[in-house]
């Protein structure tokens, strides 16, 4: 079943957009993104699951970029993503808007904190995180704010993992870095690594 989509009645939920906008078909997927990125930071997503079309918009604060020893995502329907550090990205969930961000943890075992920042009632900053999945802190946060704990929502879609132009993007620009520079100290991931 194809569906015609049309740009000018596609709306925004976080912000108004003028531009032009691009685009992307996932046929793998089943994804389709609207954006005009890097120029406009905001893209919007339908994703079609069991006929039905949802919706996402997202603003991408901090576009992230894969470190050496990159982790993905648990695999949905057969496909994982990569996840880039340092990446922030706004969206809305539950009627809140909360930040998603990610910080890898590189020690020992490299991990990634998956991070879901927003404002509560009384204007105040609250935080949920966990070194297990996106989809972990997305359910401690649904639990914080529903107090509903048996709710679930996709952190990989949640975060924005599976929009494929981005990972391009920080792929295109980690092949720009020269081959034989030093890695950051924290990349750096044995004891003996970082004596030296």
């Amino acid at each position: 079943m194809t569906t015609s989509i049309n740009p000018n009645f596609i709306t925004f939920p976080i912000q108004e957009t003028t531009s032009d906008l691009i685009l992307v078909n996932d046929d793998n997927t089943n994804h389709t993104f609207f954006h005009n990125y890097p120029s406009n930071p905001y893209i919007h997503a339908i994703r079609v699951f069991g006929g039905k079309n949802y919706s996402q918009s997202y603003k991408i604060i901090s576009l992230g970029k894969y470190p050496v020893k990159v982790k993905y995502t648990k695999k949905e329907k057969g496909i994982s993503y990569k996840i880039p550090d340092s990446y922030q990205v706004e969206t809305t969930l539950n009627g809140l808007i909360v930040l998603c961000k990610t910080e890898y943890q590189f020690s020992r075992k490299i991990t990634v904190k998956y991070i879901i920042e927003w404002m509560d009632e009384n204007g105040q900053k609250e935080s949920k995180y966990s070194l297990s999945s996106a989809g972990a802190a997305s359910s401690l946060f649904l639990n914080e704010v529903c107090n509903k704990p048996n709710s679930r929502v996709s952190g990989t879609i949640l975060f924005g993992f599976d929009i494929s132009f981005l990972q391009q993007i920080r792929e295109t620009v980690t092949c720009q870095i020269p081959a034989n520079r030093k890695r950051p100290f924290n990349e750096l991931t044995s004891q003996s690594q970082k004596n030296k």
